[in-house]
């Protein structure tokens, strides 16, 4: 089924834009193609592969690998953009903190109910961060030094960062 899906995304979706969006992020590296976001938020692929138990799709997490690969095949770039946010959603049940688990989730799932996009990302490149931040067991007592402070509008990082997909 969700190969069926991507393809149909594909179609309907990435292969009309794929190459414009390309010579575009040539031109300008920051670009974000916003209306794909959306595209994405609009099919639902956000919160597709959320557990049930948190309001999601309840897709199976390895089925996501199918969905990507057939994505990729049209464009990397859109490939990337989903992957990411789904990055970001494994990282915090990584530390299975569930309170946190439970506001993200709340907060994407809420999000594709009022028709807007909410995307995670986890940005774990610190140059001194070492192999130990993406490790489930030791991601709280990971190197990390960067700190996401909440501010008007929404927040303000503190620290360095040398790549960071979404971020």
């Amino acid at each position: 089924y969700v190969t069926a899906l991507a393809r149909r995304f594909n179609e309907r979706v990435v292969g009309s834009r794929a190459l414009e969006i390309d010579d575009e992020l040539d031109r300008n590296p920051d670009a974000l193609p916003y209306e794909w976001v959306d595209q994405v938020q609009k099919w639902g692929v956000y919160t597709l592969w959320i557990p049930k138990i948190f309001g999601g799709g309840g897709y199976c997490f390895p089925s996501l690998s199918y969905f990507m690969e057939e994505v990729a095949s049209a464009c990397l770039g859109m490939a990337n953009l989903i992957g990411s946010h789904y990055l970001g959603i494994a990282g915090v049940m990584a530390t299975g903190n569930l309170a946190v688990l439970q506001m993200l989730c709340d907060d994407m799932v809420e999000s594709h109910k009022r028709g807007e996009s909410c995307l995670a990302s986890f940005a774990i490149t610190e140059p001194s961060s070492g192999s130990d931040t993406p490790t489930a067991d030791l991601v709280d007592r990971g190197s990390i030094s960067c700190e996401a402070t909440k501010v008007p509008g929404g927040y303000k990082l503190n620290g360095t960062k040398i790549f960071i997909s979404n971020g």
